[in-house]
């Protein structure tokens, strides 16, 4: 009972300190509340105070924006009525500085003052006083001055940018280096850098024309000076060219690609000296005199060249051949430049195209002529020496020259696709030369039908095919043409070689004895008569073949002695045969009537034969 006594006591305690402490905070919460209360009171009464206070801020903050803004705008115009003051006098002040043209040293600070006159004159202009038009009028003379200042130093240094320098470049035909001095002197003493600040558009005194015309005028009388007379002697020489064409020999080729190089620094010099906007028409300003005159030549090269394949005259093709070759070669490494010539680009290549047009034209040109001379119309007449006839010799010589220029031709046919031949289109070279001596051969063969004699015809056949043979065997178009081409043409020379040495059988028929008398000395009138007959024919038809082929020929050395060697090996014998056994029988009382050669004489007048050039 005592411990329950004593807790409850204990509790009773805890109890009392816990009342005792809510006691406390009881105050202090109530003290708390009414501090709170103050404080609050206090705030309002701030917060009332402060409205009252920014009441009484408002008007003053007001009046203090109207005075600054006040004090602006006296300061704006104070400074506006000095800088009026001041570009009111800015005429009379940079007048003599601006009035001549600068040394190249102060060109800088020579445009600096031109823009700062510039914006005196803008802002003059805007100003609404009356007093600036007098001050707008002076700065405007001051302008126009300096204009035609700037306008005379660009003049000038373009002058001296065209050295005369580079003419002895031209005269030694070192194109490259020519080019090469050509803008090295160019970029000299700072003359670029000096034109450039001098033509640039920043002032717009003038328009940006008037600088390029200056520019265009003075370069394009001086690429006249530096390319016209080579250009003439060009033309001059293609005037006195030769009849054989030698490759690589072209006065255009030549002119053109001496040419290009200027152009090209040209060009380079109009990007460093004119503003970007104004070097591509500049650029071609200057080179038209120049780019005509070399057009004009190439068109008249062309046009020359197919007035001639339109006559069957082909010795100009190889020229055009090299032309084409060379032009096409200039246009891709000068590609840019070329283009870049506008109207005059367009036409240098397509004049290149009409080169090539005119070019592919030739093949069936001179297929036609081979063809045409089998036709009654076109046809040349057959000479009475049988020699090798003329359509042949140009035409194989055509095809032998032609493989030099195989590069060029392999090339055109292959962007051209070949020339049309009888309605078929023949893409390579090697195809051409098969048709080319087809129609040949075909042509030949007409042509010998105009000889009277056949032995004549033979002939001609015999030199025309050999010559043939000749040429495809040894020549150059021996790597051309196929093997079997070259064994067709050697069979026909075979084969008209025996043919002629057919034509001598009935002479040797004449001579062989078994149709007279044989093993005795005493002859019968009719066997007289016989031998007599003989002798008789076997000199008129000798006197015959002698006579009717006395003006033919065999050109080539080697041929005329195989064939004399084998008519002298199958006729001398029989006659030497003929000869002993009848000069021995008396068959006449003046055998001297009848007798006519020996085996020396008959020997002498064969060998005699085909040799008269």
């Amino acid at each position: 009972m005592k411990a329950k006594e004593e807790s409850r006591r204990e509790l009773e305690r805890l109890l009392e300190n816990d009342l005792l402490e809510v006691e406390v905070l009881q105050e202090n919460l109530t003290k708390s509340i009414w501090l709170n209360d103050k404080i609050n009171a206090m705030i309002n009464s701030f917060d009332h105070r402060l409205e009252n206070l920014e009441q009484s801020i408002i008007p003053i903050h007001s009046a203090t924006q109207s005075l600054t803004r006040g004090k602006d705008n006296i300061s704006k115009a104070l400074n506006q009525v000095g800088q009026v003051l001041a570009y009111l006098d800015l005429a009379a002040k940079v007048e003599p500085q601006l009035a001549k043209a600068p040394a190249r040293t102060d060109l800088v600070e020579y445009l600096n003052v031109l823009e700062e006159t510039k914006s005196a004159l803008l802002f003059l202009q805007a100003s609404p006083y009356k007093s600036s038009e007098r001050g707008v009028q002076a700065l405007r003379e001051v302008l126009r001055k300096a204009s035609v200042a700037l306008n005379q130093l660009f003049r000038s240094l373009i002058i001296e940018l065209c050295t005369q320098s580079t003419s002895q470049h031209v005269a030694s035909n070192t194109t490259a280096s020519a080019a090469t001095t050509t803008t090295t002197t160019m970029a000299g003493a700072g003359s670029e850098a000096t034109a450039a600040a001098a033509a640039r558009p920043a002032p717009q005194l003038l328009p940006v024309e008037a600088y390029t015309k200056t520019y265009t005028d003075v370069r394009g009388a001086a690429l006249q000076r530096l390319l016209g007379p080579s250009l003439q002697y060009a033309k001059d020489i293609d005037a006195q060219r030769s009849l054989i064409y030698e490759r690589g020999t072209s006065p255009l080729v030549a002119i053109a690609a001496f040419a290009m190089p200027f152009f090209r620094a040209e060009r380079e010099l109009a990007q460093r000296v004119l503003p970007k906007a104004a070097v591509p028409d500049s650029f071609v300003l200057a080179i038209t005199p120049c780019m005509t005159q070399l057009l004009a030549f190439m068109r008249s090269t062309i046009q020359r060249t197919r007035r001639a394949l339109e006559k069957a005259e082909f010795t100009d093709i190889y020229m055009l051949l090299d032309v084409i070759q060379g032009l096409s070669t200039l246009s891709k490494a000068y590609h840019g430049i070329i283009t870049a010539a506008a109207a005059l680009g367009l036409e240098w290549f397509e004049l290149i195209g009409l080169a090539k047009r005119t070019a592919i034209e030739f093949f069936p040109r001179l297929y036609d002529s081979v063809v045409q001379e089998s036709q009654g119309s076109r046809a040349t007449a057959t000479a009475p020496d049988a020699i090798v006839h003329e359509m042949t010799s140009v035409a194989l010589n055509t095809l032998r020259r032609l493989v030099e220029y195989q590069p060029a031709m392999a090339a055109l046919l292959q962007e051209g696709g070949g020339p049309i031949l009888r309605s078929v289109q023949v893409p390579t070279f090697t195809a051409f030369c098969i048709e080319m001596l087809s129609a040949l051969a075909m042509s030949l063969m007409v042509k010998s039908r105009a000889y009277k004699r056949t032995t004549l015809a033979m002939l001609f056949l015999l030199n025309n095919f050999h010559f043939i043979h000749k040429q495809l065997f040894e020549g150059p178009l021996a790597s051309v043409v196929e093997a079997k081409v070259v064994a067709e043409a050697q069979k026909e020379t075979a084969r008209w070689q025996n043919a002629y040495l057919d034509t001598w059988k009935p002479i040797l028929d004449v001579l062989l004895d078994q149709h007279f008398v044989q093993g005795t000395k005493t002859l019968s009138k009719p066997q007289r008569g016989t031998i007599k007959e003989a002798w008789k024919t076997f000199n008129d038809q000798f006197d015959d073949i002698i006579k009717s082929q006395s003006a033919a020929t065999i050109a080539e050395p080697a041929l005329r002695a195989q064939v004399l060697t084998e008519v002298q090996r199958t006729l001398l014998p029989v006659y030497q045969r003929f000869y002993d056994r009848y000069t021995t029988i008396e068959f006449s009382k003046t055998p001297e009537k009848y007798i006519k050669y020996t085996r020396a004489q008959i020997q002498e007048l064969v060998s005699g034969l085909f040799s008269k050039y």
